[in-house]
């Protein structure tokens, strides 16, 4: 079992709202727990036995503590990521970028965070070209200290074939959602350059083209966003959220569109003032910004408390004695991950506090309507 990232003390009132998380904002109640990490730390008050992992409503103050995370990178490995990001076909392409944009935000995590890797299309295999088919396995398990190993995948491989995001991000969550704990958040960062295509099932006569300088689309051409925005939502109902990173076009507006539809349903929607719902990089340098940004939020600001009340009024989040509003416009402030398992995330302001190695943050729970239970 790799150890627990260090403990950080932040002071709630419970007087919580649902809010602040690292894990999905939905419930996850039939997740199991890791029973070799502890639910809280000696000096927590103990919360009793919770069913299926779940996290009960104790009055009192409770420290925040950081949790293990799995963060899977669901890489993009489509033709058209040999493109420059302008679309152009000079150098860097847009899989240089990517890399580079890891490169640089990888590092600072890889010793607190699990970091695995998929990328899809599967590698074509001698002459023959399977444009829609993806690896039955992982590329790299989620494990620390594998920034390096995570780049070696760009420096080994090229762009080939289309993009079956659908199919990717169903092998991908499958692996992730047994793996979904008290003690552990799985966390997919889906970066691609376009919307998803490979359906079998649409009608190229009635579809939209994902190329549309194509005379005539194939099935395979067709655009999946419908479907693909389903499954991304189906797992976040199941505690695996999905950040996104578009390296888009302007010259697709259906792609564009595709790709805010993913982020919504992923739970974990880019909320910058007037940005779309994903992470755009339609720049070089927006590229690491996005990674930067996703990466900062996942392994300084989630937190969880031993305690969850019912009632938004009944928790009050502190760090160093001030108190931390509740927003669920994540600019500044706080609010629920995932409150079945007591996890919450801090956003803006309130997140650069915790870079303090020294901060104290707790959760004071007031009042539980349950009486405790």
């Amino acid at each position: 079992m790799i150890a627990a990232p260090p403990r950080v003390v932040v002071a709630l009132a419970l007087s919580c709202a649902l809010g602040c998380g690292a894990r999905t904002g939905l419930l996850v109640e039939d997740a199991s727990v890791d029973a070799s990490i502890p639910d809280a730390a000696p000096d927590v008050a103990d919360v009793g036995a919770v069913p299926d992992g779940m996290v009960t409503c104790v009055p009192g103050e409770f420290a925040l503590e950081r949790f293990e995370v799995d963060l899977m990178l669901v890489i993009d490995r489509s033709n058209s990521m040999e493109e420059n990001i302008d679309g152009s076909l000079f150098p860097p392409r847009k899989w240089d970028d990517l890399h580079d944009a890891l490169a640089s935000t990888l590092p600072a995590i890889e010793n607190t965070v699990n970091i695995g890797a998929y990328a899809f299309p599967e590698r074509f295999q001698g002459t023959v070209d399977h444009p829609c088919n993806i690896s039955s396995s992982l590329d790299l398990s989620p494990g620390l200290g594998q920034a390096g190993d995570v780049l070696a995948l760009f420096t080994n491989t090229d762009p080939n074939g289309g993009t079956p995001t659908n199919a990717a991000i169903k092998l991908v969550g499958d692996l992730l959602v047994p793996r979904v704990s008290r003690a552990r958040t799985e966390v997919i960062v889906l970066a691609t350059d376009g919307g998803p295509d490979c359906s079998a099932t649409l009608d190229p006569m009635a579809c939209t083209c994902v190329d549309p300088l194509l005379s005539a689309c194939t099935t395979d051409d067709c655009l999946d966003d419908a479907r693909t925005t389903t499954t991304i939502a189906s797992y976040g109902a199941r505690g695996v959220p999905t950040f996104i990173i578009g390296l888009d076009s302007a010259t697709l507006p259906a792609e564009r569109a595709a790709l805010s539809e993913m982020a919504i349903a992923g739970g974990r929607p880019n909320t910058a003032p007037g940005q779309p719902a994903y992470y755009s990089a339609e720049q070089v340098s927006e590229v690491s910004a996005a990674f930067a940004s996703i990466t900062r939020s996942i392994a300084q600001c989630a937190l969880a408390t031993p305690s969850r009340p019912s009632d938004p009024s009944a928790i009050e989040v502190q760090i160093d004695g001030a108190t931390i509003p509740m927003d669920p416009t994540h600019m500044n402030g706080w609010d629920w991950n995932d409150p079945s398992f007591g996890q919450i995330a801090l956003f803006g302001a309130a997140c650069d506090a915790l870079a303090d190695p020294t901060a104290k943050a707790v959760a004071l729970v007031s009042t539980c309507a349950d009486a405790g239970r």
